[in-house]
């Protein structure tokens, strides 16, 4: 059950709970204050928002129509002042670009700002506003007649217009838009001052409606505070004690609404005290105290309950933790003692695990480079078992533990177990586990260790740790053997490899030496190369080397004129498209092997001709295949 169920359910045939609006009471008085605090406020937010309205309106027509019409006047007469000089200079200079920007302000400035003005002083209330914006609409009108005229007039009577109609028109536009613009400051200023007046109208009535609900409020709470002071002060009595963790005396009993809340302090002190005793005996480490607390229900009884089991729990834990550390501190010492010699050190180790764990029986098996289980240390009862025993991997439970990896605990354990998988005896021990001896994932052996009690799961634990830091301790022994050995082999190969970089030395000398000599003759066979191919080009004779696949490795000019095409389209391409019948003598002359040479008459081209050469197919042997070389030599006719 949660706190908040709990407290519903204690307080159902409360007095607290019950609804009522009697002044007699306290929530009565409460409910009434409330209702009669929160009636004063809506009023008073009511008037806020009444009034606020009311400015805001008042503020929006200030800005939105008596500053624009102010705004946009000034906007008018500054633009209609600045065409006017404009205006003034094209009288006087009569340059055309003067009159120019007379237009463009008239354009872009002056008319924008008039229709604007106009615009906003038809939504004002004022007659006499409206009126003015008519007068200076007329005017307007007028000028924007006179300022198109300008380009009609002869140059020499444009100063006489401009004195004559523009200057008394400008004139009378300025005095409309000054008393326009002034009559809006004076109705902004007398507006400004009444709503300045109303303010502080209002505030005065906001402030004495706020002190009048204040005051009220005061009375009303001070009231209801000193009716609940004088409950409270009876509770205050009694939490003051609990605050300090003392428990109070027997509680006294009232008649009002807290009567239900002077009940649960006598409950709650009374659990209290079971509180005491059970914090005195949990102290002591007695965690099988009889004492209740709050029925153990609730989530103070329930927590109190888990509590104790949990600390009975911690306390076993560590317990069974101090075990494994000391043990793996003891087994560690001993392992430290044999750093290169892993048959006394398993001896030494199984011995002292046994006696530590009180089991009856232990061996440790480790593999061989033939991937064999070899019984490294055997111990049973208190003493050192000398056998020769050697498992392969998968044979019996102990070879398939070691095969799967993981460690086993078997609990009904065979009678014949120990003697046909073991090798420890004929006793039938209650449980044996079976832990493997595993680095990195390198299974190096396995771990069996038997007992006549039922083994626990920090037993189980300390073994695995154990099994652990053993594998480490066997790498660093073989790794460290292995060193030594491969630096024994290290120093031989050093004195040999001196020895055969001598050797080395010498080959390479003589090497050299047949290296140059081989350079030479390439370089003599290049030089013999090319002024044989010099000299094959420039001959009188048309030659063409072929391979035994018929393409084409070498052709000289006078070859290549009689078939009319340029040499290059000819290297490494086949010749039987331009030779037809090559192909039939090349097979007859390279599968017979007396055939050295073969001349026929007249070549059949490709084209489609015959042309008259006597042509001279010459077998030219090679290291893996033939090549040929065909002469060409023109009939005499």
């Amino acid at each position: 059950m949660s706190f908040g169920k709990a407290f519903v359910y204690l307080g159902m045939n409360s007095k607290i709970n019950s609804f009522t609006m009697s002044p007699a009471s306290i929530q009565g008085k409460l409910r009434i204050s409330f209702i009669m605090t929160v009636s004063l406020f809506l009023l008073l937010l009511f008037l806020l928002v009444a009034v606020y309205q009311h400015l805001l309106k008042r503020e929006a027509y200030l800005n939105n129509n008596i500053g624009a019409i102010k705004y946009f006047s000034i906007k008018f007469s500054n633009a209609i002042n600045k065409s006017y000089n404009d205006a003034l200079s094209y009288a006087n200079n009569r340059q055309p670009h003067y009159r120019n920007e007379v237009m463009n302000t008239l354009r872009d400035e002056i008319t924008p700002a008039f229709d604007t003005l106009q615009h906003v002083g038809q939504q004002s209330e004022d007659i006499y506003t409206r009126n003015s914006i008519f007068e200076i609409e007329e005017l307007f009108t007028k000028l924007r007649e006179h300022y198109n005229a300008l380009a009609l007039i002869h140059p020499d009577e444009i100063e006489v217009f401009t004195k004559s109609k523009i200057t008394p028109l400008m004139n009378k536009m300025n005095k409309e838009i000054d008393m326009l613009t002034t009559t809006q400051i004076k109705k902004e200023h007398t507006l400004r001052q009444l709503q300045g007046n109303e303010r502080t109208t209002f505030t005065f009535v906001i402030v004495t409606f706020l002190v009048v609900v204040l005051i009220t409020s005061y009375f009303v709470s001070n009231r209801i505070i000193q009716t609940v002071m004088r409950n409270l002060d009876l509770l205050d009595s009694y939490t003051e004690v609990l605050k300090h963790g003392n428990l109070p005396n027997k509680v006294k009993v009232t008649q009002d609404e807290l009567q239900d809340i002077l009940d649960d302090i006598a409950f709650l002190t009374e659990n209290l005290g079971k509180v005491k005793a059970f914090a005195n005996e949990v102290g002591r480490g007695n965690f099988d105290t009889d004492i209740i607390v709050f029925n153990n229900a609730g989530e103070l009884g329930f927590a109190l309950a888990e509590m104790r089991k949990s600390l009975k729990d911690i306390s076993t834990q560590e317990k069974n933790r101090n075990w494994v550390n000391v043990g793996i501190s003891q087994m560690a010492d001993i392992m430290r003692k044999y750093p290169d010699d892993i048959n006394n050190l398993a001896d030494e180790l199984l011995a002292n695990l046994t006696s530590y764990m009180n089991s009856s029986q232990g061996a440790i098996f480790i593999i061989n480079e033939k991937k064999i289980l070899e019984l490294r240390a055997c111990y049973a009862y208190n003493r050192r078992k000398f056998v020769a025993k050697q498992i392969e991997i998968g044979e019996g439970i102990l070879g398939t533990a070691y095969q799967d990896g993981i460690t086993q605990m078997i609990t009904e354990v065979p009678k014949d177990y120990l003697e046909i998988s073991s090798g420890l005896g004929k006793a039938a021990p209650k449980c044996v586990v079976l832990v493997p001896i595993k680095s990195q994932n390198e299974m190096l052996g396995i771990m069996e260790i038997a007992s006549f009690e039922q083994l626990q799961p920090h037993h189980v634990e300390f073994l695995e740790t154990l099994a652990g830091i053993f594998a480490s301790t066997i790498t660093n022994i073989l790794t460290n053997q292995r060193t030594k050995l491969l630096l024994t082999q290290a120093q031989d190969n050093a004195q040999r490899l001196q020895e055969q970089e001598e050797l080395v030395r010498e080959k390479t000398e003589q090497l050299e030496a047949t290296r140059e000599e081989l350079q030479k003759n390439y370089t003599e066979l290049q030089v013999e190369a090319s002024m044989m191919r010099q000299t094959l080009n420039y001959i009188n004779l048309a030659i063409i080397n072929i391979d035994a696949k018929g393409t084409v490795l070498f052709i000289n000019p006078l070859a290549a004129g009689i078939f009319d095409i340029e040499p290059n389209l000819l290297l490494n391409r086949s010749i039987f498209r331009l030779l037809p019948t090559i192909q039939e003598e090349l097979e007859y002359i390279e599968a017979n092997e007396l055939a050295e040479k073969i001349v026929y008459q007249n070549i059949s081209s490709g084209r489609g001709r015959i042309t008259p050469y006597q042509t001279t197919i010459t077998k030219i042997a090679g290291n893996k295949e033939h090549s040929f070389s065909l002469h060409f030599v023109k009939e005499q006719q």
